[in-house]
């Protein structure tokens, strides 16, 4: 059975963390804080074996980088029926939607009554983009600022636990909970409880990323129901988990990465394809021919494209991503791998104290 297979192979690398138990206490009337990394794929995953819990068809692995950020603050309210969402200072109805819907699942699972309002806002280096893990960042901030209101600051340094939480709002926000390097344990049949990331150490040798934002389309949800169109999906999910076993098998490096990255993204985007789904633009297309030019020149470069047109270009050195960069002609943002919880600006704390304290 491949989850005895997949569970057993992190045991006996030391890698296994179940997750903690905590009681639900919610504070009310209190503004806590959250924040996060978004991530990009490593072995991709698109479609859910359970939309409503978010549970993916197959595991899947990321990092996490800088090229934004996300903050949240919750506070809870003891009157029912009342959830409030503003992104960036308004009302974003698809920010809305998504976070209505996770929040009623949170509430059903650990029993907590009452209203949640949420202020959430995004720091970016780039003015506009698709494909470079927004989504992951804004639910790993607010599940950390939930859970703080509802477990406790304890339940913080629980990774596995948060990223359940966060799953609800964005499964791939699971892995941005525990980065750098993250695996996010998840098949057909699991439960909430059975599917969380994990942290997988990261060697610490040179790996550097850039990004070229662009912007798309198609959506994250069309995206997923794309793929589960194509008459190959079923052969691809099983491809992938065994590329998540071989992956665990092997170093965690910068090469490891650089070669799953580039396959990966290659087979998830010949799916889309498959189901008469293009993501790619005509400059995604020629940024990538021209790095895979790069490669067969024996240069160590790579590339990650997840459910946008956008493009993050992986290094063994500062060199040769400059090399690269410069090459294709593009603005590439300059990033790193990110770990932990960026530090929350004063500014986000004042505009979310002043639009929350009206719900007090």
């Amino acid at each position: 059975m491949y989850t005895t297979r997949l569970v057993s192979l992190i045991r006996s690398r030391g890698l296994y963390s179940p997750t903690g138990r905590y009681d639900a206490v919610p504070s009310y009337g209190k503004i806590f804080y959250g924040s996060g990394y978004p991530i990009t794929g490593v072995i991709k995953f698109l479609g859910y074996y359970d939309s409503t819990f978010n549970i993916a068809n197959f595991p899947s692995i990321s990092i996490n980088t800088d090229f934004s950020e996300a903050y949240s603050a919750v506070m809870l309210t003891e009157d029912a029926g009342n959830d409030s969402v503003i992104f960036d200072g308004v009302e974003d109805e698809g920010v809305k939607r998504r976070a209505i819907k996770a929040l009623h699942v949170f509430r059903n699972i650990y029993s907590v009554r009452g209203s949640f309002h949420l202020y959430v806002s995004m720091k970016r280096k780039y003015d506009n983009a698709k494909g470079l893990g927004e989504s992951a960042s804004m639910a790993a901030a607010a599940a950390r600022s939930i859970a703080r209101a509802v477990f406790g600051e304890e339940s913080i340094g629980d990774g596995p636990f948060v990223s359940k939480i966060a799953r609800l709002a964005s499964g791939s926000g699971s892995k941005s909970v525990n980065g750098p390097l993250s695996l996010w344990i998840s098949d057909s049949g699991y439960s909430h409880d059975s599917s969380f990331s994990l942290n997988l150490p990261f060697n610490g040798n040179k790996i550097s990323i850039c990004a070229i934002p662009l912007s798309g389309n198609m959506s994250t949800e069309d995206a997923h129901s794309a793929a589960l169109r194509s008459p190959f999906y079923n052969a691809w999910a099983s491809y992938q988990r065994q590329a998540v076993l071989d992956f665990l098998n092997m170093e965690f490096d910068a090469d490891t990465i650089m070669r799953t990255a580039l396959g990966s993204t290659l087979k998830m985007h010949s799916i889309l394809m498959s189901s008469a789904s293009l993501v790619w633009t005509d400059r995604t297309m020629k940024i990538v021919k021209n790095i895979m030019d790069f490669r067969l020149r024996g240069n160590s470069v790579s590339l990650s494209i997840d459910t946008g047109p956008s493009v993050v270009i992986i290094a063994e050195s500062d060199s040769e991503l400059k090399e690269i960069s410069d090459a294709i002609g593009e603005i590439c943002i300059e990033g790193k791998l990110a770990e932990g919880e960026p530090k929350i600006p004063l500014e986000f704390m004042e505009r979310a104290k002043e639009s929350l304290t009206k719900y007090a």
